[in-house]
C-alpha cells in the first residue's frame, strides 16, 4: 500500500463493514418488527375498548411497551450513525498516523477521555478538521 492509501494501481483498498454494523441493523429490524406488532394489537385493544366503553386488560402495559420500543429504535438508529462516524474518524487518523485501526481507535479512546469528551464528538472533530 503506498502513502495515499491505495494499493498502488490507484484502486482503494477494500473496506469491510464497520465492526457492529450489521448486528445493529439486524437488532433494529427485529426491534421494528415487534414495534409493528405491538402498534396493531394497541390498535385492535382501542378498538375492543372503545365498543366496550373503556380501557380493556393490558392496554396499558401494551401502551408502555410501545414507547420503550420506539425509545430503544431511537437509541439503535443513533447507535448505528454514530459507528459510521467513529469509522470513518478512524480511517481519518490511520492516514495520517499511519496506523493500524485497532491502533486509530485506540488514540481516539484516549483522546476522549483526556479531554473528557465524548467519542462521537470527538469523531465528528476529527472529520470535520482532519486531526486529532
Amino acid at each position: 500500500m503506498v502513502q495515499d492509501g491505495t494499493s498502488g494501481d490507484g484502486a482503494a483498498p477494500p473496506r469491510g463493514p464497520v465492526e457492529g454494523a450489521v448486528e445493529a441493523r439486524e437488532r433494529s429490524r427485529e426491534l421494528r418488527v415487534q414495534l409493528g406488532a405491538t402498534r396493531a394489537r394497541l390498535a385492535q385493544l382501542r378498538r375492543v375498548g372503545s365498543a366496550g366503553g373503556g380501557q380493556p386488560d393490558g392496554f396499558e402495559e401494551l401502551r408502555d411497551q410501545l414507547g420503550q420500543a420506539r425509545e430503544q429504535i431511537g437509541h439503535l438508529e443513533t447507535a448505528l450513525a454514530t459507528n459510521r462516524r467513529i469509522g470513518m474518524a478512524i480511517g481519518i487518523v490511520m492516514v495520517r498516523r499511519n496506523v493500524t485501526d485497532e491502533q486509530a481507535f485506540a488514540l481516539l479512546c484516549e483522546q476522549s477521555q483526556l479531554r473528557n469528551e465524548k467519542l462521537r464528538d470527538l469523531a465528528e472533530e476529527v472529520i470535520y478538521t482532519g486531526t486529532l
